[in-house]
């Protein structure tokens, strides 16, 4: 029951109402009450107050005496919590009249009654002892639900107010804010005109019951409060002039709802339904769910009621918790970090998880940023929300970063947000910059390779913000643009200091955009490098992303670079740079593919650049060359490619082949750049030969068809290394030809080459060049012969000398054979005397020596072998020749030469013959 006591300064007022028909529960209606005690005590306040009129409302606590049969069964809610007890309130029914917290919960809902001003809680011990709990007053403020009539200024019906609740005894104040609306749509009009809209009962001016249309009004508001951390509660509640307990939510301190010194709860005021037990609103599950069409019938009451909350819900009520948050933070001046804290705290509750799409219908609350200023939450209403783009929040230092890295954000005619911050907006992402907006922004970009902090801003901003866009060929075309020149721009000395920084930034161009330079290159030639405008970038090494780049140049491109690094290679300073740019120009001619790279380098304009690193095998150094160039070497066959092995690169036999061409060039190359050179992958017959393959160099020497050999020591070293010719013909020519270095002769392949043995007399090899004049060539030096194994003699058609054949010879030419015998030594004559059996061949040779050491043949009549002591003087024809010191020679001269003894002397003189002295 509640009984009423009053006064209008004139007349005392009381009543005791019972929520029954008086024919349902007569016996309610013989209660007995002490309505002058109650008089008495709304006097008393009366008087404390000053107060003119006054009103008091005594709810009697329930007890089990007031069970009219003593049977707990029949009570409607079997709880008492007005009988005394031990326990002082066992239920707990009425331990929040000590909450600390109470005079925060009642402040809060103040500004949503239109004439409660003052609430105080007392304990009234004895009639003249009581104690003061807490009053809360709510002073010269006016009341977010008053009439319109006290808001002559508002013209959008929509009512803005905000104040403080005033907590005596010294604690801290309550503060508000709040935005009321009332909506005109004709839909709720028409859900008042439907038959099954609820109906409400009143008594009349004579205390007859009457049933009216339920005046339920279209009307939402929301009331921001915040209190003392250690006082106040967080919480979100929906309310019907008073909160309703079902639906509240309360807030998670932890995430942000308690940042600093005070708390923020909301409050969502509607004249929604209530259900039956008037704790919850009418189908309070469904308001968040889509509103079905209203037909003209079908619809019951129920029904009705469950629509028209939802239709105040999502259209009025809701819509307005951003306006308010925007008034909250404006009037109350909150921080940035506490509207973050709010914000999160927000979007974190299951309350905004399930009407997300109806508090967001009209407008966003975001962090944004301004040129020129500091940022701040704003709310962004209408076609407004479409220019939201976000940006990567910047540094509290440097809130003005995103101008500073790009200086064109101005022209985007957009509104920056900070997309880290915990905007209340619709579902995520929903605000992306568009393609031409990115191309704008990166048409000017600060501080590349050279600002640390502006190059990770731009890196976060592509990564997290412009991802949907990178791979747009405008925004790949500008930010390669932006890249390169930025290159350009920057110290050599700078880029090295932001390396991960720019690394981070080239992983944005796709890979099949970018190129890395295989070397480093001097800055000159870089610059070179850059200011050829080709769609692709090239990557100076050590500024590579994690995935590398595999552009496919086309051959304008290429050729243009090759051309830039050939312009420097034939500069007179280019000696140290040599090695880094043909290693960048290998790398280059290596994004071809593996068939197109000859061809490339076969075309007109390109056979000329010496953009190919070969080793010269004279001298082991580098040098650059043209495909021309190499051409030349690999038809004559001097162009081998390098010896790899567990031992590292190897040159082979190359650098003795060289010393034994001094006029021809002997080059090599690595795998890469033969591999380069390979017309055909597919085909091994396209492949150089290694610097080890003998064959190969031995056939090279055969196609020398000019220039010089070198001497016999050059031949002798490149002999002990290469000296099996195999089966191949070109080898087995070049064998020979560094056997008997003779040019004019390499191609006669079928004479005999002729090597005398160690053992053998120095008389014999002489005695075969005179048999053999104008074939002397063939005869190979004594030195180049020990370099071959005697194995290999016969496949490079090398064969001793033989005496026996020279002597044959030298019968065929009967003994002419020898023209100069001068130019044997005494021994080379005995030793060629010794070995003659034919007595007739012996004395023809001219090889015998007179006592005077002159050279005669011993075939004519008068020929004797000179005595031991003087004969006298000889005349006539008589020749006579020097006894020999040679054994064998000795024994055919006394065999076959008749010695001048007196007789032989005598017979002569008298002859009268010429006398040889």
């Amino acid at each position: 029951m509640f009984f009423y006591v009053g006064s209008d300064g004139e007349n005392p007022y009381e009543e005791a109402l019972t929520p029954w028909k008086p024919d349902d529960r007569p016996e309610w209606n013989e209660i007995s009450v002490d309505w002058e005690l109650l008089r008495t005590w709304g006097e008393r306040f009366q008087g404390a107050h000053g107060a003119h009129s006054w009103f008091l409302l005594w709810l009697p606590l329930r007890k089990r005496r007031h069970l009219l049969s003593g049977d707990e069964s029949r009570a409607i809610i079997r709880r008492f919590p007005g009988d005394p007890t031990s326990g002082n309130d066992p239920t707990g029914e009425l331990a929040f009249l000590d909450d600390a917290k109470l005079a925060y919960e009642i402040g809060a809902i103040l500004p949503l009654l239109r004439h409660l001003r003052r609430v105080e809680h007392k304990d009234i011990e004895r009639e003249d002892k009581e104690r003061n709990r807490f009053v809360v007053r709510l002073d010269g403020t006016p009341r977010l639900l008053s009439d319109f009539s006290e808001f002559p200024e508002n013209v959008d019906r929509q009512i803005r107010v905000d104040g403080q609740i005033l907590l005596e005894d010294g604690c801290p104040p309550l503060s508000f804010s709040g935005v009321r609306i009332d909506s005109c749509d004709v839909d709720f009009a028409a859900m008042k005109e439907h038959e099954a809209w609820p109906r409400t009962r009143y008594r009349d001016a004579f205390q007859r019951e009457q049933e009216e249309k339920d005046n339920a009004s279209p009307q939402g508001a929301v009331l921001f409060s915040s209190g003392p951390l250690a006082a106040a509660c967080s919480r979100l509640q929906w309310a019907v002039f008073l909160p309703v307990e079902g639906d509240s939510e309360d807030f998670d301190h932890d995430h942000g709802a308690g940042h600093g010194k005070r708390i923020h709860s909301l409050t969502l005021h509607g004249q929604f339904f209530l259900d039956a037990g008037r704790r919850k609103i009418q189908g309070s599950e469904h308001l968040h769910e889509e509103l079905e069409a209203l037909g003209d019938s079908g619809i019951d009451e129920p029904s009705l009621c469950r629509r028209w909350n939802q239709r105040l819900a999502q259209d009025v009520v809701l819509p307005l918790v951003l306006p308010a948050l925007k008034h909250y933070v404006s009037q109350h001046k909150l921080s940035d970090e506490e509207c973050g804290a709010l914000a999160e705290t927000l979007m974190g509750s299951r309350w905004f998880k399930s009407f997300r799409q109806y508090v967001c219908q009209n407008a966003v609350w975001m962090r944004t940023l301004q040129s020129g200023e500091s940022p701040g939450w704003r709310l962004i209403v209408g076609d407004c929300r479409s220019r939201l783009r976000p940006v990567p929040k910047p540094p509290d230092a440097a809130p003005q970063r995103p101008w500073k890295v790009f200086p064109r954000l101005v022209d985007c005619n957009v509104v920056p947000y900070d997309m880290e911050a915990p905007g209340l907006r619709r579902q995520s992402p929903q605000y992306r910059w568009h393609e031409s907006e990115i191309v704008i922004l990166l048409s000017r970009i600060h501080g590349l390779f050279t600002d640390a902090p502006a190059m990770t801003y731009l890196a976060d901003f592509l990564d997290s913000c412009a991802a949907d866009c990178l791979s747009a060929e405008a925004v790949q075309d500008k930010l390669l643009l932006v890249l390169r020149d930025g290159l350009r721009a920057g110290a050599p000395e700078a880029r090295r200091k932001v390396a991960a920084k720019a690394r981070r930034l080239v992983g944005f161009v796709a890979p099949e955009r970018r190129l890395t330079l295989s070397s480093d290159l001097p800055e000159s030639v870089l610059q070179d490098l850059w200011g050829i405008d080709v769609p692709v970038l090239l990557v100076p090494r050590g500024l590579e992303a994690y995935e590398l780049g595999r552009a496919l140049p086309d051959e304008l491109a290429l050729a243009e670079w090759l051309r830039a690094l050939d312009r420097t290679l034939g500069s007179h300073d280019a000696e140290e740079a040599q090695e880094p740019i043909l290693l960048v120009a290998q790398g280059l001619l290596s994004a071809l593919p593996a068939d197109d790279r000859w061809r490339f380098l076969q075309r007109e304009g390109n056979r000329r650049l010496r953009v190919v690193g070969v080793t010269d095998a004279r001298d082991g150094t580098r040098k650059p060359v043209s495909v021309a160039d190499i051409q030349r070497v690999r038809e004559a066959g001097t162009l081998f490619r390098f010896v790899e092995g567990l031992r590292g690169r190897q040159m082979g036999i190359a650098p003795e082949l060289a010393a034994t061409l001094p006029d021809a060039d002997v080059w090599l190359v690595n795998k890469e750049v033969h591999d380069l050179l390979r017309e055909r992958r597919s085909q091994s017959d396209d492949r150089l030969p290694s610097a080890n393959d003998v064959r190969a160099c031995l056939a090279a020497v055969a196609l020398v068809s000019r220039g010089r050999l070198g001497d016999v020591g050059d031949r002798r070293r490149l002999l002990v290394k290469a000296n099996d010719p195999g089966t191949d013909q070109d080898a087995r020519r070049g064998l020979r030809l560094l056997l008997h270095g003779t040019l004019d002769c390499r191609t006669i392949d079928q004479a005999r080459l002729r090597v005398s043995r160690h053992d053998q007399h120095s008389a014999w090899p002489k005695l075969w060049t005179g048999l053999h004049e104008g074939d002397g060539w063939r005869l190979i030096p004594e030195d180049l012969a020990d370099a071959i194994p005697e194995g290999q003699w016969h496949a490079a058609g090398v064969h001793p000398i033989r005496p026996r054949a020279l002597i044959d010879k030298l019968r065929e030419t009967e003994g002419q054979g020898i023209a100069v015998p001068e130019e044997f030594s005494i021994e080379q004559r005995n030793e060629i005397l010794s070995r003659i059996e034919d007595e007739d061949l012996w004395r023809r040779l001219p090889l015998h020596t007179t006592p005077d050491s002159v050279l005669v043949s011993a075939d004519r009549q008068r020929v004797y072998l000179a005595p031991s002591r003087d004969t006298g003087p000889l005349c006539g024809e008589a020749i006579l020749i020097e006894r020999s010191g040679h054994p064998v020679v000795a024994q055919q001269q006394d065999r076959w030469l008749r010695p001048l003894d007196r007789t032989s002397a005598a017979r002569n003189a008298a002859s009268c013959c010429d006398v040889v002295t």
